[in-house]
């Protein structure tokens, strides 16, 4: 199966193996019980998606849908950005386009190389539009390596839940890296972290709220937003930090390669 739009955009879908369950009654009755696809991948251009333009066919509503060894891959606007990949080891959808469907899904990401759990309901497709639809979960990230950004090392884990809407995603939840290092220092650092983030799902832009990080005896508050660049090429960060009765010599063993901090 091979699934294309065109026009403004691109969306591509394409299946190795597909398995469809339904009694004929349920044919009738425009119901499936079970699709299995296997071998699956669906890539998607800058702000594109296969719910845009118009629909021809026959619709059915399906109970179950089970996806295994997967890539979804969203390309970004910008030619020199590589795509986000996500390896989806399983993916099961229930009541889909009901007015409780759930959700469950274990994949791995390339950047940071991590594995992504998360569980949940989405509600409210028929009587509400796909952005507006709420959503809620919890989820957990396991072995992100952070070195591959360059500058800083460490495996990150982390776990909270999922609220919102389709729209705008809700992320509440905690971050612990037992090994944090800033490159060049060899010094290592527990790093514990909270945060609630606001993800809009149509440009990424991600809004940073009660961000409370602590390392030592030192704890730093911050919020900000990541949005897209004035220049339209890649995105910015804007942050702003606070850190009160924080110690000097917490900041400096962070990021000096010296035996001791050179002031307390």
């Amino acid at each position: 199966i091979r699934v294309s739009q065109h026009g403004a955009g691109i969306a591509i879908l394409s299946i190795r193996r597909v398995l469809v369950r339904a009694t004929y009654a349920g044919v009738i009755r425009k119901k499936v019980s079970e699709i299995d696809a296997s071998g699956f991948q669906f890539a998607a251009g800058h702000g594109r998606s296969l719910g845009a333009g118009s629909k021809t066919g026959t619709s059915f509503d399906v109970s179950k849908l089970v996806a295994e060894d997967g890539l979804i891959e969203i390309f970004s606007a910008d030619t020199g950005h590589q795509p986000f990949r996500l390896n989806i080891h399983n993916l099961v959808l229930t009541d889909i386009g009901g007015s409780h469907s759930g959700f469950r899904i274990a994949a791995r990401a390339e950047r940071p190389p991590s594995e992504f759990w998360a569980e949940g309901r989405l509600g409210g497709f028929r009587s509400n539009s796909g952005k507006t639809a709420p959503v809620s979960g919890r989820y957990t990230v396991s072995h992100a390596d952070l070195s591959v950004f360059g500058g800083i090392s460490g495996v990150l884990s982390s776990a909270g839940t999922i609220g919102g809407t389709i729209g705008r995603i809700e992320w509440d939840g905690t971050a612990v890296v037992p090994d944090f290092e800033v490159a060049g220092t060899g010094h290592k650092v527990p790093l514990q972290s909270a945060y609630t983030l606001f993800v809009d799902t149509n440009d990424a832009t991600t809004d940073l709220q009660k961000i409370r990080a602590s390392f030592g005896h030192s704890t730093v508050l911050a919020n900000g937003r990541v949005s897209q660049d004035s220049s339209a090429r890649g995105k910015t960060l804007h942050l702003a930090l606070k850190m009160e009765q924080g110690r000097i010599d917490d900041v400096l063993w962070l990021v000096s390669g010296q035996p001791r901090p050179g002031m307390t």
